[in-house]
């Protein structure tokens, strides 16, 4: 949920550069360059092989990024359709932890393509954009790319819909997830099992194809380790009780799906072809529709469904288009129910008023084309000549053979959007809202909130609200009447009231009114974008409460309450006064501040706690993230979002820690592990009881350890001045009596850790 922001797109200045820009892979106005380097000198044989013969394989390479190398990536060849043996610039897919436990700025993989059928090249970076603005949609950007030290040429580079993608928008990434595609993508579909329905062309339609999950595993292709129950019951909800299928699918963000595809005559998609598209079920068992494969958008993809469009039925396509077809059931069931019917085109109009009444995308798509001009001029690989990108939005142009022609985009949208000014759904006249306003701009936990608005031209108008980020809203009827803080009866100022809620909650809220002809949504992106409020709690200052210690590679430093070494995190109360921590948010993702949301607990005063990040759904303190070993960015922000502190930390080695010291204050630094406990360094030990001579040392060390010290856990481990442990010993029964030959050593500064215990010597051999 994205609270209202103000305006279309901000439009950032270009930077044609390889720097790093806050750690964001797919910044749109930064064109990157990325490094693929092969092990094999004929990877790319090796690669159709794969693609040709259905392998699920990929060939090792060496990606370098911004001057850091990622090592034994995976690659492989991506694409249906877009994919050709003889071609020289084909898709890639890139596995950044194949097979090291690493990640590029968070991410672990990469969809990098090659503009099949888009002369115009922006088709799906401007798509993409677009969307962004109505539902959770994959980044992209550009990137141009090099392989084993010969540039390929200009690609776009498209945010994988995985795990880290269902984190980062639904707080969650285990639950039903299946993305939307045939088995058999390409070629004759196989027959249906026994007893099922079959599927018409290659689609996943979600028609009703009985009641055996067995039914629907060819044409849905599962991501989660669970699911075709789930999925089976809402295909089932649909078809046949669509009045209730808003409890098992967020029927908003289907119709914001359906508005893009219809507008921009993207007919590979659910609209058309019926499948491109992933379903993820929320926290709140509902499934979510997230659109994908876009480079077919604008009216390259002819078959809507029900037979060939030609451009002038491309032009003119009706608003509800497939309204009438069995086969669309997500379109025809929605459609057929007039309150969903009124929020398609209120959703509808928004799209035509911010991106083509005012020319927005037209000149967003020719500020794109400018950006990546000389890159195309100088792509020796490009698929279609430059002067076909040259003319790429205004002209027509024959694609790779036996294709039709492809119409650049303003050849389709221009008309199309005079067709849009004289369409009877469109044009209709919808209520007008102004004025929103909230009787308590910072409610406390004792405060309900009415919401008032000056709403005309309506028959009705209702209050949505809600207080958990994806949880489905509440509806109540918003009144005239003199009674519910509105005035007086019948001036158009509609009030209706939002109950009280616990300090630090988030509660998010919009209005809709609708009459007989038309709804309006205020705000207008509604229900992705909302207007919203935090109820006050206390907001930390900096350094009240920080981020005291990490260990991003625990061995055997700690064990959670499952017996575990996970990754973790310690945090520390610099105040006198316990801290309530409900709603406040950790995350290991710049882009992603608010990664992970604190349940209710407390830290005392002058305390520590402890996070587990361990990506894993347990009871306690776990965060839906883990930490990277090779280094990344920690921040800690409060329940207004504001930030309290952050950290980036490199390379981190074995079972050493990095924290503050002195504690709650100082620098970080690399440290022995104080889990849970006051930070210390590599240096003399508050421990006296621990004798180690002589220091300097040269042939043999002696240890002296107190019989009443309990060593059970422990062990004598010694580390270089790099933090790296150079050399592990157990602790022998007689602890008055250790010796330990430092023959193998090299002259240096080591540090002694036993326990909490550390001590440096110096090594003179």
């Amino acid at each position: 949920m994205r609270k209202l922001l103000l305006g279309l797109i901000i439009l950032c200045s270009v930077m044609l550069t390889n720097k790093l820009y806050g750690q964001n892979l797919y910044n749109i106005d930064t064109i990157r360059t990325l490094y693929l380097d092969f092990y094999d000198a004929n990877w790319d044989t090796i690669l159709d092989s794969f693609k040709l013969n259905n392998i699920e394989s990929r060939v090792l390479a060496d990606l370098t990024v911004d001057g850091i190398k990622y090592d034994s990536v995976g690659v492989r060849f991506k694409g249906n359709s877009s994919y050709d043996p003889k071609r020289k610039k084909n898709s890639f897919n890139i596995k950044i932890d194949y097979v090291k436990d690493q990640n590029l700025y968070g991410y672990i993989t990469l969809k990098i393509g090659n503009m099949f059928k888009d002369p115009s090249c922006v088709r799906e970076v401007l798509s993409y954009e677009i969307l962004r603005n109505y539902m959770p949609e994959p980044q992209a950007n550009y990137i141009v790319l090099y392989i084993n030290g010969s540039i390929c040429g200009l690609y776009t580079n498209i945010e994988s819909v995985n795990k880290p993608f269902l984190n980062k928008h639904f707080n969650s990434k285990n639950n039903s997830f299946f993305k939307c595609d045939p088995v058999t993508i390409t070629g004759t579909p196989e027959p249906p099992p026994l007893g099922c329905s079959s599927v018409q062309g290659i689609s996943s339609p979600l028609i009703f194809m009985g009641n055996d999950t067995i039914c629907y595993e060819q044409s849905y292709e599962i991501k989660s380790d669970y699911g075709w129950t789930k999925l089976t019951n809402m295909i089932l909800e649909l078809n046949n009780n669509p009045s209730n299928v808003n409890e098992f699918l967020d029927v908003d963000r289907s119709l914001w799906m359906h508005v893009f595809n219809n507008i921009s005559v993207n007919m590979d998609s659910y609209t058309g072809s019926g499948h491109n598209y992933y379903l993820y079920e929320n926290d709140y068992n509902r499934f979510n529709t997230i659109v994908w494969d876009l480079n077919e958008c604008f009216g390259v993809f002819r078959n809507g469904g029900q037979g060939q469009l030609s451009i002038d039925k491309m032009i003119n396509l009706n608003p509800l288009w497939n309204y009438d077809n069995d086969k669309r059931p997500l379109i025809e069931e929605l459609m057929a129910i007039p309150d969903y019917k009124k929020r398609y085109f209120a959703h509808y109009r928004t799209f035509i008023n911010e991106f083509l009444d005012n020319n927005a995308m037209k000149n967003r798509a020719i500020q794109l084309q400018n950006m990546i001009d000389t890159c195309v001029a100088n792509d020796h690989n490009s698929l279609y000549p430059y002067p076909a990108f040259q003319h790429g939005l205004d002209g027509n142009f024959p694609p790779p053979p036996n294709t039709a022609d492809i119409y650049g985009i303003n050849v389709l949208m221009n008309p199309r959007y005079n067709y849009f000014l004289t369409d009877s759904n469109i044009i209709k006249q919808a209520p007008v809202i102004s004025d929103i306003q909230q009787s308590v701009s910072s409610p406390s936990c004792n405060d309900s909130v009415w919401i008032t608005a000056q709403i005309s031209n309506l028959t009705s108008a209702f209050l949505e609200y809600k207080n958990e980020d994806f949880a489905p809203f509440n509806s109540i009827s918003m009144y005239d009447d003199g009674n519910h803080n509105d005035g007086i009866s019948g001036d158009n100022i509609f009030g209706a009231l939002i109950p009280a809620f616990n300090p630090g909650t988030t509660v998010y809220y919009y209005i809709y009114a609708e009459n007989d002809d038309a709804g309006k949504f205020s705000p207008e992106r509604a229900e992705y974008e909302c207007y919203s409020y935090i109820v006050s709690s206390i907001q930390l200052s900096e350094n009240d409460l920080v981020i005291n210690e990490i260990m991003a590679s625990n061995l055997s430093t700690a064990k959670d309450q499952n017996n575990e070494y996970d990754d973790w995190i310690e945090l520390y109360n610099n105040t006198n006064n316990d801290i309530w921590l409900v709603n406040m948010f950790l995350s290991d993702q710049t882009d992603d501040p608010y990664k992970w949301s604190f349940p209710d607990t407390t830290i005392k005063a002058n305390d520590f706690i402890i996070i587990w990040a361990d990506d894993n759904m347990q009871q306690g303190l776990h965060s839906n993230f883990k930490l990277s070993k090779s280094g990344e960015t920690l921040i800690l922000s409060n329940s207004d979002k504001s930030s309290i502190d952050n950290n980036s930390f490199g390379q981190q080695s074995e079972d050493i820690s990095y924290g503050r010291y002195p504690n709650g204050t100082g620098n970080f630094q690399l440290m022995p592990a104080t889990f849970n406990d006051y930070n210390q360094t590599f240096s003399d030990s508050a421990t006296s009881e621990i004798s180690i001579f002589p220091n300097p040392a040269n042939n043999t060390l002696y240890i002296k350890i107190p019989d009443i010290m309990e060593t059970n856990e422990l062990n004598i481990e010694i580390f270089n001045m790099l933090s790296q442990k150079v050399k592990q010993y157990p602790i022998p029964s007689d602890k008055n009596n250790i010796s330990i030959s430092l023959k193998e050593f090299s002259s240096g500064i080591y540090i002694i850790r036993i326990g909490n215990f550390n001590k440096k010597i110096v090594i003179d051999n």
